[in-house]
């Protein structure tokens, strides 16, 4: 291969617009060309701003579903996937989770550059589930043509719609976590983090060795179901017996992510990292609230007895806050590596959450250590304890010129 001069074009891979001008003959062709010119720069801009979910899309389950029927609701909302393609859910949208042996859709879709290498539904059966979100085309319409004999021709459809579809992949989950149901959301949703994923493991003790491409349950079915064109949107645990047992969003739900162009180092310093981390963060605090909201006896709740993992910072709701009941701290903690709370002012909330977020997150298994803070604000403490992991940096040193001395730290 000769060697590309300086300032000489190279047009490999370019994008090849119709040349518009007096007296040129238009076919079909031209404008489809015209037409795919555009698309591939709008998706070139998509792939450089990253995949994910732009905003909307939540997934929760309604009312009216059942074991036999199960239904999940989607919110509006947008977002891209890998090849830059846009996916807009334009109105709430209920799916169900069986497709009907004997129904049809609306029509005959066309996936033209999406095949989807699973038609959409599952095998019956306990399991937990990856729900995505993938682009689809159908065909609208007639359109008029001057045909010799004035006939509609098989090709004359008046539009070709964007739009999109749900899929639901099967993940790979363990027959023992699926008989622990206490800590089986915990577990997927870290499994889907690559926290203990051995992959991750070993480029973590030798980044040296061959580069890590991937990690996690959800990268696991890159290789065989999930294509590029997906978003992940929730994981859904479903039995014959329950129906929907939980719908778990920030297990794989992720923002906008811009790709990385490190290479062999991404897995360290990737806007990945960042985007687990405030996952983990979330998905504790959504799960925390459902417990809240549909259990009692709080105050003995004890965090192992769910959670294998917590996000490296979080918020803990003490005894009795707002319209849901709390968690004594002492019992939620119990028997894992913790001090008595110390104060900390209102003003270092945020900048300790953003830097805890960078840490590991803590391994109950392990017992890891743990730091507790009572949150200063005015003349009170606020209604819960922020815990972070005790390798995180100390904040709430004493000082004489803005520390008060009834919310002191002083021995």
């Amino acid at each position: 291969m000769s060697a590309a001069e300086l300032q000489t074009p190279i047009l490999d891979g370019g994008i090849r617009s119709v040349n518009f001008f007096n007296g040129r003959l238009l076919t079909a062709r031209d404008l489809s060309r015209e037409q795919e010119a555009n698309v591939e720069g709008n998706r070139r801009l998509g792939r450089a701003i990253g995949a994910g979910v732009a905003y909307g899309l939540e997934v929760s389950k309604p009312a009216e579903s059942s074991a036999a029927s199960p239904l999940i609701t989607v919110e509006p909302g947008l977002a891209v996937n890998r090849r830059g393609q846009t996916l807009a859910l334009n109105s709430r949208t209920d799916v169900s989770l069986v497709r009907q042996l004997n129904g049809s859709g609306g029509g005959t879709k066309i996936f033209v550059t999406c095949q989807p290498l699973q038609a959409g539904a599952y095998v019956a059966g306990a399991g937990v589930y990856l729900l995505t979100i993938s682009p689809a085309e159908a065909p609208e319409g007639r359109a008029l043509n001057s045909g010799v004999n004035n006939t509609s021709s098989s090709c004359a459809t008046d539009a070709i719609v964007d739009g999109v579809q749900f899929r639901l992949l099967q993940l790979t989950v363990s027959a023992s976590d699926l008989a622990d149901p206490n800590h089986l959301r915990n577990r997927i949703a870290y499994q889907c983090y690559g926290v203990a994923d051995p992959k991750r493991k070993t480029f973590e003790t030798n980044p040296f060795g061959p580069p890590l491409d991937g990690y996690g349950i959800i990268d696991d079915l890159r290789d065989t179901c999930l294509s590029d064109c997906d978003v992940p949107l929730a994981v859904i645990n479903w039995t014959a017996a329950g129906g929907v047992v939980f719908i778990d969003l920030w297990a794989a739900r992720r923002p906008i992510t811009e790709p990385s162009a490190s290479g062999r180092w991404s897995p360290l310093i990737n806007c990945r990292r960042e985007s687990e981390s405030q996952a983990m963060f979330l998905q504790f605090e959504e799960q925390l609230r459902e417990i809240r909201e549909n259990e009692t006896s709080l105050n003995n709740f004890v965090a192992s007895t769910r959670f294998d993992y917590l996000p490296p910072v979080g918020l803990l709701p003490t005894a009795n806050v707002g319209n849901a009941p709390g968690f004594t701290y002492q019992k939620f903690f119990d028997q894992q590596a913790f001090h008595a709370p110390v104060f900390l002012e209102s003003a270092m909330v945020n900048p300790l959450i953003d830097m805890s977020l960078n840490f590991a997150p803590l391994n109950l298994v392990n017992k890891d250590p743990i730091k507790l803070f009572n949150v200063v604000d005015g003349p009170t403490t606020r209604p819960y304890v922020l815990f972070i992991s005790a390798y995180v940096p100390f904040q709430a040193e004493a000082r004489f010129d803005i520390t008060r001395w009834n919310f002191s730290n002083f021995a």
